[in-house]
């Protein structure tokens, strides 16, 4: 499908919680604190210190703006663009050191900007570069050091660049990517070459093996049509899975078959192929990602990926997605082998094949939309259980936004981009609820202090955990 095509890399999803159920412990309440609509904002805010960092629109145009976390006044506001940076890849402020860093828009070419890295409390810039067609957005470097970014060069080739803070701008980067080349993972590079397709290990600004992707998947799959990787330490291995082109193409659209999707593992200190399972989707293509702490502070997704049965055919001309023989199962595996640890069955659930991600409600649980009905899978033991009637839940949905100029796809020209995800009041069924849920994890939105601040449809709403509300920090916002 359009979308699925272009999936990046892993955005980490973390737990939001529910009204208490019967036998658990007493839940705290939140307290709105401020609420401003003069932001429609496109996903959820970043702290910077005490200031808020969050993408916005406004008609078509994009800006990045500063928001005070005392009581919701703009500090500050600057047009931004995302550049040449692959649509699917969510377009979420960076925090870097605690300093922004972002594109604003240069006249000089279509989607060209200038890499700029602001200080959070005024916006004042610190860096701002020559302007480029930016292919990734900041980062730190290989080295956790300084930030690189990707630009098609005057060939269009695509580069590797270091900036430095400290020397007010670029910086000679040794350890640099390849050119052509692009992390689809942590220290996973897809190396740009084709027939063959490679992936490489990258550490340190040195490329510790190189794997064709033949090795680990089939004919036709190729990061060109989308991507998730996930490094899991505890085992030493990369799990992921890699788009694949459609089936067959007709008057109708393009057909593809589901059971053809697959997941693999790579041994991350080789590259080796370890294992892999036809027929699946490592995280369900992204609908279910919940992270598991594993070690001390650290902290991995649960192994989960789909089981699926069935095609599914896109319609270009009227942007609709349908299904026929659909069959979705859900399974835990243990990620050294592979061989699966639990499976539920969710039936012809096309509702759960969108792009909306899957509702955390705890620490190991997601409620998705089965066939029969919502339903509350434990992702530690494959249990499952029915929403109770009284549970309300933040649900997400994520947001696709238009920007004034617009990309070259193979269908054409396309001027649609990936935001994050906005958050809403939700029961079990999915439908709107009017209540508050009586908890908000500090992980969710952002959070400074005991002051979490989370982004909905047209608004950024600050809830006080524990019911208080901080004294003598907060007014009515200017909306």
């Amino acid at each position: 499908m359009r979308r699925d095509r272009v999936v990046g890399v892993l955005v980490a999803v973390v737990t939001a919680g529910c009204s208490p159920g019967a036998g658990s412990p007493p839940q705290p309440g939140l307290s709105e604190a401020w609420r401003t609509v003069s932001i429609t904002p496109i996903g959820q805010p970043v702290a910077a210190g005490e200031t808020l960092v969050v993408y916005g629109t406004e008609g078509r145009d994009l800006f990045l703006y500063g928001v005070a976390i005392a009581d919701g006044a703009i500090r500050w506001r600057k047009a931004a663009t995302p550049s040449t940076v692959v649509a699917g890849i969510a377009v979420t402020p960076t925090v870097l050191d605690g300093r922004v860093a972002y594109f604003r828009p240069d006249f000089s070419a279509n989607l060209a900007g200038r890499l700029v890295v602001a200080a959070p409390d005024d916006g004042r810039d610190l860096i701002v570069s020559e302007p480029a067609l930016f292919r990734s957005h900041p980062a730190h470097c290989a080295d956790g050091k300084d930030i690189c970014v990707t630009i098609a060069d005057a060939k269009g080739t695509t580069v590797s660049r270091r900036f430095s803070v400290d020397a007010g701008g670029p910086v000679p980067d040794r350890g640099g990517t390849p050119a052509d080349s692009r992390f689809v993972g942590e220290a996973l590079l897809d190396l740009g070459a084709r027939d063959p397709e490679v992936l490489a290990g990258f550490e340190g600004g040195t490329i510790r093996w190189r794997s064709a992707l033949s090795r680990h998947f089939s004919a036709g799959a190729s990061t060109d049509w989308g991507w998730y990787f996930e490094l899991y330490r505890s085992a030493g291995l990369y799990v992921g899975s890699v788009g694949r082109p459609a089936d067959r193409q007709d008057r109708g659209g393009s057909v593809s078959d589901l059971s053809k999707q697959q997941t693999a593992a790579l041994d991350a200190a080789t590259g080796a192929p370890t294992w892999h399972e036809d027929g699946t989707r490592f995280a369900c293509n992204g609908t279910i990602v919940l992270e598991r702490t594993v070690a001390g502070d650290r902290s991995e997704p649960w192994p989960v990926r789909c089981r699926y049965h069935g095609t599914v055919r896109y319609d270009p001309a009227t942007d609709a997605t349908t299904y026929a023989g659909l069959d979705v199962t859900v399974e835990g595996f243990d990620v050294a082998t592979g061989k699966r640890t639990w499976s539920v069955s969710l039936g012809p659930a096309e509702a759960f094949m969108g792009e909306e991600k899957a509702t955390p409600v705890r620490d190991a649980e997601v409620l998705v939309p089965a066939a029969t009905g919502p339903m509350i899978i434990d992702l530690s033991t494959g249990s499952t259980r029915a929403p109770a009637k009284a549970e309300v839940f933040w649900c997400s949905r994520n947001v696709w936004w238009d920007y004034r100029q617009s990309r070259d796809t193979r269908n054409g020209p396309a001027s649609d981009w990936r935001g994050g995800s906005l958050l809403s009041a939700c029961t079990g069924d999915g439908s709107p609820s009017t209540a508050t849920p009586a908890h908000l994890a500090p992980s969710l939105g952002a959070t400074i202090g005991e002051r979490t601040v989370v982004a909905v449809a047209g608004a950024l709403v600050a809830y006080d955990r524990n019911g208080v509300r901080r004294s003598g920090d907060w007014k009515a916002p200017k909306t």
